[in-house]
């Protein structure tokens, strides 16, 4: 990563006999270099050196990567903040900087605060889920790119459609700019708490409402999980492994977050239920709770088979199945949807709701689609007992509804 005053990178083992990913920062002009500790260990077959990135197949892949996604934007701030404060160039006062030991380079509050500083540093400080503090890390650059000498003197309306215009230029989904709007917003509520935005400004921001697109839920019939069920593919092929892992998608409306990591750890053997999924998903981690699946049961047992299928073939791997990029993922999945003639550009978030319609449309309980879907609100679950009426109503088209002559 090429800063404008150093040059950083991950270095696994820098102290030999360990799987430490240490962070390098090579300051221009000065040859020594220095070596930060982040805290994460990688195992050498899982750790791509060409990428600087964690092999997907390694459990908890996805919370180690953010992890050091967000060491290397901590970096990359303490760096900026040397450059906007005009601060010596050097590993001390990098140091000093990057673990605060200096009170005076803390950044005091004053309206005359850069906006991107004051939201980078907001968010450094808060305590929110990695997932999302790796998508509002997005948000900041963004907003540095918006206009990076933007103080706090200076928001108000204008400010508002000025940053609305920019969004417009960059994004086409309306959805998508409502929630940088959303995180906008959020920063600005935190820097009225610090007296660093008046009230009335934060008020004239708010003004200028973000129009959100409500879409409807987008499912696949049976006939068409039926049909991707049905493809021939060689065993344990790319094409095959992504179709097994968007299918288990469908039979147990897993994220693809919660498929990833999915672990041998996971899977359990209840003999009052059978084997189950005992899992803490994504959206439920706040709480502290976990989703139960009984694999053994759903869809008369067919996530267990594939569960027991690819623990027999990757005994060493510590997820249940083969992990893949996103990318990797994506593309193999609109050719699955082309070869069983699905015409719809489906996702894999397509899973969980094709999951969830079905449980509605067998079950007809709502607390039996919030319990196995993980969902805490009635009202998203109701969205899929809506789905589920809506297959029927579609049914009922197709009979024949003539009377005889004679009842």
């Amino acid at each position: 990563m090429e800063q404008n005053i150093a040059t950083v990178s991950l270095i696994r083992g820098v102290s030999k006999g360990t799987d430490q990913i240490s962070c390098r920062i090579y300051f221009k002009g000065i040859r020594k270099q220095r070596y930060i500790r982040t805290g994460v260990s990688v195992p050498e077959r899982y750790w791509i050196e060409k990428l600087q990135k964690i092999n997907p197949a390694m459990k908890d892949s996805v919370v180690l990567q953010n992890q050091l996604d967000s060491f290397l934007y901590r970096v990359s701030f303490a760096l900026e903040k040397m450059k906007y404060d005009e601060m010596p160039i050097d590993p001390e006062t990098f140091l000093q900087v990057f673990h605060k030991r200096d009170p005076k380079t803390k950044p005091k509050p004053s309206r005359g605060q850069l906006l991107h500083l004051f939201c980078a540093q907001s968010l450094e400080d808060s305590n929110i889920g990695a997932s999302s503090k790796k998508s509002q890390v997005m948000s900041v650059k963004l907003i540095r790119e918006f206009n990076p000498t933007l103080t706090f003197d200076e928001i108000g309306y204008d400010t508002a459609v000025a940053w609305d215009r920019f969004l417009h230029e960059k994004y086409t989904n309306m959805n998508t700019i409502a929630n940088q709007h959303k995180v906008l917003r959020k920063f600005l509520n935190e820097a009225v708490k610090k007296d660093l935005l008046t009230s009335k400004q934060y008020h004239r921001f708010k003004e200028l409402k973000a129009p959100r697109i409500t879409g409807t839920r987008e499912a696949l019939y049976p006939t068409q999980v039926k049909a991707i069920e049905d493809l021939d593919y060689p065993p344990f092929s790319t094409l095959d492994n992504v179709r097994n892992l968007f299918l288990f998608g469908c039979y147990t409306g897993l994220r693809i977050s919660d498929l990833t990591t999915l672990s041998k750890d996971d899977i359990v053997d209840k003999n009052e239920r059978g084997v189950l999924v005992e899992k803490e998903v994504y959206k439920l981690r706040k709480f502290n709770r976990k989703v139960y699946l009984p694999i053994e049961k759903l869809f008369a047992g067919k996530p267990l088979k594939l569960v027991e299928k690819y623990m027999a073939e990757y005994p060493d791997n510590e997820t249940v199945f083969r992990v893949y990029s996103q990318q990797i993922l994506n593309k193999y999945l609109k050719r699955i949807a082309h070869d069983a003639k699905i015409t719809m550009p489906i996702t894999f978030h397509y899973a969980r709701h094709t999951f969830l319609t079905i449980l509605a449309l067998k079950t007809k309980d709502l607390f039996a689609v919030m319990d196995y879907g993980g969902i805490t609100s009635v009202n998203t679950a109701q969205g899929y007992i809506h789905m589920a009426s809506k297959w029927i109503d579609e049914g009922l088209k197709s009979i024949d509804w003539t009377l005889g002559e004679e009842l």
